[in-house]
């Protein structure tokens, strides 16, 4: 729980500034069946641009996929731009 407590000040930077934000991914099932917690998601509707230009410590990893990583608090979060499932089908093999 910890970890989902320092990765919010990304959350709430996000909504700040006029987006939405969101925890995802297994982290969420992990808490909730309380496993050890790997790596945090966060899903939002700014785009990568947006989302570097929020949080000066980044790394653009996956910007085709509309991902960065955002350093925050000394741990490493990424951060996707939500896509519609039209645009997911189209990177499926």
């Amino acid at each position: 729980m910890e970890r989902f407590k320092k990765a919010s000040s990304i959350i709430e930077t996000l909504k700040q500034q006029g987006h939405e934000a969101y925890f995802v991914g297994g982290s969420v099932r992990d808490l909730i069946i309380d496993r050890p917690i790997g790596d945090i998601d966060i899903a939002t509707s700014a785009l990568p641009e947006e989302v570097m230009a929020i949080f000066p410590r980044h790394v653009p990893v996956g910007l085709e996929h509309g991902t960065v990583i955002v350093v925050e608090n000394g741990e490493p979060y990424e951060v996707t731009t939500f896509r519609t499932e039209s645009e997911y089908e189209d990177f499926r093999r």
